[in-house]
C-alpha cells in the first residue's frame, strides 16, 4: 500500500515559514505538518499569526502542499482550543500533543487530560493525536492498546513515535497494530543518532511497520522526522533519500 508524506516545520528551526514550505515542496512530500515553536530562532508561527487561515491554506496550495497537522506540544495552554479553531478553518486534519500523564500515573489520566480538547475538537470535525513518549504514561505497547480502548471519542485517538517504541524495545510494527484504527498520526522517525533517526539509515527496517499501517487501515500521512538539526539544505537532501527509501517498500 502506498502513504503519501508530511514533512514537520520544526525541522527548519532557522528559516522562515516560506523557506520553510520552499524546502518541504521540494521533497517531494505532500503535506505539511505544522509545528509552534516559540523558543527556535525562528518560530514559523510569527509570520502564521498575521495571515487568516484561509491564506495559509491557499499558499501551502500554491507550492502543491496540504496541511495535515497542527503539533501544539509548546502552545501555552490557554491557547489550544484557539490553536484547534485556526487548524480547522486552515484546513488541517489532526491536532498533536502529548498523550500521556506523568510516568506512574495510569494511563486513563492522560486521556482524561484530553477530554476538554476532544469535546472542542468534535464541534469542529478535526481530531486529536496524543503521542507516546518515553516518561510518560502513553510508553509502551501495553499503554498504547489500553490508550486506544480508553479513547471512545471519534476524535481521540494515537500520533505513533517509533523513537520511543524502540527505547523500550519492543516493535514498532505490534505497536501500530494495537492501536489499530486509532492511529491517527505516524512519525517516521526512529532511535538512531544524529540524522541516522530519518529513515533508511537507522536499525529500523521500515517494511513491516509500512505493512502493519497498511493492515490497519491508516489513512494519514507517514511524517518524515528527526529532532536533529543540520543546514536546510543538507535535511532537505536527507528527507529526500528517506522518502525514496521508504517508497521503495511500498
Amino acid at each position: 500500500m502506498k502513504f503519501p508524506f508530511s514533512v514537520s516545520t520544526s525541522m527548519y528551526p532557522d528559516s522562515s515559514f516560506e523557506a520553510t514550505i520552499d524546502e518541504i515542496a521540494k521533497t517531494g512530500a505532500q503535506a505539511v505538518d505544522l509545528w509552534d515553536t516559540p523558543s527556535y530562532p525562528v518560530n514559523c508561527m510569527d509570520w502564521v499569526w498575521k495571515r487568516r487561515p484561509w491564506m495559509v491554506k491557499e499558499y501551502l496550495g500554491n507550492c502543491g502542499l496540504k496541511l495535515f497537522s497542527f503539533s501544539i506540544y509548546w502552545s501555552p495552554g490557554n491557547e489550544l482550543e484557539e490553536r484547534l479553531e485556526w487548524l480547522a478553518e486552515a484546513g488541517g486534519q489532526v491536532a498533536v500533543l502529548g498523550g500521556g500523564a506523568a510516568e506512574g500515573q495510569p494511563v486513563s489520566a492522560g486521556v482524561d487530560g484530553l477530554r476538554w480538547l476532544v469535546a472542542k475538537a468534535e464541534t469542529l470535525g478535526i481530531r486529536i493525536a496524543g503521542e507516546n513518549h518515553g516518561g510518560s504514561s502513553l510508553n509502551s505497547i501495553a499503554s498504547l492498546r489500553e490508550f486506544a480502548q480508553l479513547a471512545t471519542s471519534p476524535a481521540l485517538g494515537i500520533a505513533l513515535a517509533p523513537y520511543h517504541v524502540m527505547g523500550n524495545n519492543e516493535s514498532v510494527a505490534e505497536a501500530v497494530e494495537a492501536i489499530g484504527e486509532k492511529l491517527f498520526f505516524f512519525y517516521a522517525w526512529q532511535r538512531a543518532p544524529g540524522m541516522a533517526e530519518l529513515p533508511g539509515d537507522g536499525t529500523l527496517d521500515f517494511a513491516p511497520v509500512l505493512r502493519a499501517l497498511g493492515t490497519v487501515g491508516y489513512t494519514g500521512y507517514v511524517n518524515i522526522f528527526t529532532h536533529t538539526h543540520v543546514p536546510r539544505d543538507e535535511m532537505t537532501a536527507a528527507v529526500i533519500r528517506a522518502r525514496e527509501y521508504l517508497e521503495g517498500l511500498m
